[in-house]
Formats: structure tokens, sequence, C-alpha cells
């Protein structure tokens, strides 16, 4: 028996299969109910789908993209102009005898 390994790598990523996933969701489950009145549009059900696939992947498949996001965020932050500026420490003069 062969085995699956899905891995997500970024934010983006885990969006474009998660909006896959609700969008058919939300076709097959196309909200036909008796009452016309009460049926809810398309874009809602894709919605409601998207938010209950995201939790499911931060869970599982997807639960490094964020720890990934932030760590590459702070590492953006450091390396930028005004944040070395910030970070600079003043040190000692040494005493040169001429």
């Amino acid at each position: 028996m062969k085995k699956g390994v899905i891995s997500v790598n970024s934010n983006a990523e885990k969006t474009i299969i998660a909006m896959t996933i609700s969008v058919v969701l939300a076709i097959i489950f196309d909200g036909k109910k008796k009452k016309p009145a009460k049926r809810k549009s398309f874009a809602q059900r894709v919605s409601k789908h998207y938010k209950t696939i995201d939790n499911i992947m931060l869970m599982t498949v997807a639960k490094d993209v964020k720890k990934k996001e932030q760590e590459r965020a702070a590492l953006k932050k450091k390396n930028s102009y005004k944040t070395k500026l910030r970070d600079l420490e003043i040190q000692d003069a040494e005493f040169i005898e001429l």
C-alpha cells in the first residue's frame, strides 16, 4: 500500500487548496432546502466551507505554515534598515597612545 504525503509550504498554497475544497463542497452540498427563502447564496456557502477547511488544515496538513510565515516576517523585519539602526550597540572606544 502506498502512502501519500501532502505538505503545504506557504500561506498561498494553503489558501488555494482550502478554496478549491470549499468550492467543491459548496457545489456538492448545494444548499437545496424545502424553503427557497432560507437558501444561502453560493458565496456564503463557500465562505462557510472555507472556514471549516481552513481550521482542519491548520490542525493537520498546514500546522507549520503559520510558524514559518511568522519566522519569515521576523527575519525580514530583522534585516531591514530601520531595525539595524535601532539595534546598534554603542561600544567604548579604545585609547591608542602615539
